[in-house]
């Protein structure tokens, strides 16, 4: 008999406390909803995304054999200490049909004592190898800090010069040892400039906070050397300057603020050679590379090292495509269309100036014109200003080009106007 009212009165308050819960959670419903949601959002943020017909990355499934899903401070086999006496790398392919290589790769490892840097690299070796381009890695530190890079691609590129003309590499591309290749198909020279563009000896790309110097493309020429030798010295010789990103601020200022490297250098759209893996639009299939440029992305590369090759080591086909089958023939085309007409559209504008026939001066003269002539000055010096940091974005540049045009004309169109109507036209118009 007791132990059937205990056992009726542990029902009773097994069936309280039931009903306790549910009105619980009845009442914080809407919490419990919420908290659900942000554990899948929190989730699906520390997965690669993907899939085919998507542009994106492709989530790579842990196999069903695999019993123990490993976090990076715990793989044995992609998360340990490399050994730091490795030498500096050099790989000279063989030359196929006698053809000369053009290209070589370049990247530094000094104090990327990891095998997750390691199998970066080992991800270049493969293009290198794919495409016969010498491959460099320096391992010793002969510069302080990041400008044991510099150093180092300048030490490359006098060496190239020393050689014969027809012996020399032509375009050395410099990689961050924190970057993947992503698709080992693409060709470094279609990034080379055309004819029309052969003064361009310095190629690179700008993120929000200016230059990344994480991927640089230069050409074998003394105008390089005169570029890096200041690069190294430049600190020497302004010391009261801030230098936030050391190396890569250096770089910007000569590059952007000096005629005789601004001339020689241009912006490509970063995520041609330089996408960041957190950037959505820019991680798509048949990509080149992607950049974890800072040292806590490191679990994200050892993520993406699995995604882009097999567990057996081969390349991923969702990411592996011939150069034809993705955007870059059709982008890099349009890229330089658009740069030629913007350079074409300064070109005449400041033909006019240079002959005395400027109409921002005349139209400056007269309260009928003034407006006009503001304004087409404004986009006017928007436009050079695209034509070089906004080259970067070359459909907004077209939309600038194009602004610059009309306000060019409507101010010519006011001029004559004006001047068919007064006693005082200029002595020469010209436009």
């Amino acid at each position: 008999m007791d132990w059937e009212k205990m056992k009726l009165l542990e029902d009773a308050q097994i069936h309280a406390a039931f009903s306790r819960s549910s009105h619980v959670a009845r009442q914080h419903k809407p919490f419990v909803l919420f908290v659900i949601f942000a554990s899948v959002v929190l989730l699906c943020m520390q997965l690669p995304w993907g899939g085919a017909g998507q542009t994106g990355v492709v989530i790579k499934p842990v196999p069903s054999h695999t019993s123990v899903h490993y976090t990076p401070d715990q793989d044995p086999a992609f998360n340990k200490t490399s050994t730091s006496d490795k030498p500096t790398l050099e790989i000279i392919p063989k030359i196929k049909t006698g053809k000369k290589a053009r290209w070589a790769k370049v990247a530094v490892a000094s104090g990327f004592e990891d095998i997750v840097y390691e199998k970066a690299l080992d991800t270049h070796i493969r293009h290198a190898e794919r495409h016969g381009y010498p491959m460099y890695v320096g391992r010793e530190n002969a510069a302080e800090g990041m400008f044991n890079k510099i150093a180092y691609i300048l030490n490359l590129v006098l060496q190239e010069l020393y050689k014969p003309a027809e012996d020399r590499i032509e375009w050395l591309f410099y990689f961050d040892a924190d970057t993947i290749i992503m698709n080992k198909e693409i060709p470094l020279d279609i990034f080379e400039p055309p004819s029309d563009y052969d003064h361009i000896n310095y190629i690179a790309a700008r993120d929000w906070n200016g230059l990344n110097a994480g991927v640089l493309l230069l050409r074998v020429h003394p105008w390089t050397v005169d570029l890096l030798t200041r690069t190294m010295t430049y600190k020497h010789y302004h010391p009261e300057e801030s230098y936030v990103f050391e190396e890569q601020t250096i770089l910007a200022r000569l590059t952007e603020n000096h005629a005789e490297f601004k001339k020689a250098a241009l912006y490509m759209p970063r995520p041609w050679f330089n996408a960041y893996f957190y950037g959505m639009h820019e991680v798509k299939p048949g990509m080149l590379l992607s950049h974890f440029a800072h040292p806590d992305f490191k679990w994200h590369m050892y993520e993406w090292l699995k995604v882009a090759y097999e567990e057996d080591g081969s390349d991923n086909p969702f990411y592996q495509k011939p150069v034809g089958d993705t955007d870059y023939p059709d982008e890099i085309k349009q890229f330089w269309n658009i740069k030629r007409r913007a350079d074409r559209v300064i070109k005449g504008f400041e033909r006019n100036i240079n002959r005395n026939a400027d109409p921002v001066q005349f139209g400056l003269q007269h309260e009928e014109t003034k407006a006009l002539a503001e304004d087409f000055r404004t986009k006017f010096e928007e436009l050079k200003q695209a034509a070089f940091f906004g080259t970067e974005n070359p459909p907004d540049l077209q939309k600038k080009i194009e602004s610059a045009e009309e306000a060019n004309s409507k101010l010519i169109q006011e001029l004559m106007s004006y001047f068919e109507t007064h006693d005082d036209p200029p002595a020469q118009a010209g436009f």
